[in-house]
């Protein structure tokens, strides 16, 4: 089931007074874009995605098309974990070649936020593909979130959007110091939920400590 964004409007506007419903509706979408790219707290498991001998790119889909993919947080290539890497530590370490060496494939780099670049190139095709766990967020056209994804992060995005709508200059409804301690709130929550709850999604498990070897 779905909760509309609409639906947190009554616990906005009368805060913004005067302010037409299709703006606050704008920014309770970018509140909840900003939110949860950042805290990194809503996770999806895409689906195995093919991929052939020497392919270079994969393409990061998830699974609801109302939702982005905001950072890939793990990934798996015919169920063995393949591991995140940068453009500038593999010019360093395979020199700038690296885009075209094929063997193992042991590491990704993601390119745009919707794909990644295989290193080296697989040299055989996967039997499985390649499974993405990904934080998301909501797409540009979504209206929509998740009933416990809205549910449980409801108060930070209503502050978000409250704060954005009163940092507006010379509106109606602006309020810069209300809008500045609202935002104020609002990264420090960003900044906590991504500390703690982004390492365990929308679960209530506890991350498993190292081992610590002699």
């Amino acid at each position: 089931m779905a909760t509309a964004l609409s639906t947190y409007l009554p616990d906005v506007l009368p805060h913004v007074p005067m302010c037409p419903s299709v703006v606050a509706l704008h920014e309770l979408l970018r509140s909840a874009q900003d939110f949860f790219e950042r805290s990194r707290v809503w996770k999806a498991m895409t689906g195995p995605v093919a991929v052939t001998a020497g392919q270079a790119l994969v393409d990061v889909i998830c699974p609801d098309p109302n939702t982005d993919p905001a950072r890939i947080e793990a990934a798996w290539l015919d169920g063995r974990r393949i591991h995140p890497q940068t453009v500038e530590a593999l010019n360093d370490v395979a020199g700038p070649l690296w885009t075209s060496q094929v063997g193992a494939t042991s590491h990704y780099v993601q390119m745009t936020p919707y794909q990644v670049q295989l290193y080296p190139l697989p040299s055989v095709a996967a039997a499985q593909g390649v499974i993405f766990n990904v934080a998301v967020m909501p797409g540009e056209t979504s209206t929509t979130l998740p009933d416990d994804v809205a549910d449980r992060y409801r108060d930070q995005i209503i502050a978000g959007a409250k704060a954005r709508l009163m940092l507006r200059p010379g509106k109606p409804w602006s309020n810069p110091n209300m809008g500045a301690a609202l935002m104020q709130q609002f990264d420090a929550d960003v900044a906590r939920f991504n500390a703690s709850a982004s390492l365990r999604g929308l679960s209530n498990a506890r991350r498993p400590a190292r081992v610590a070897w002699c």
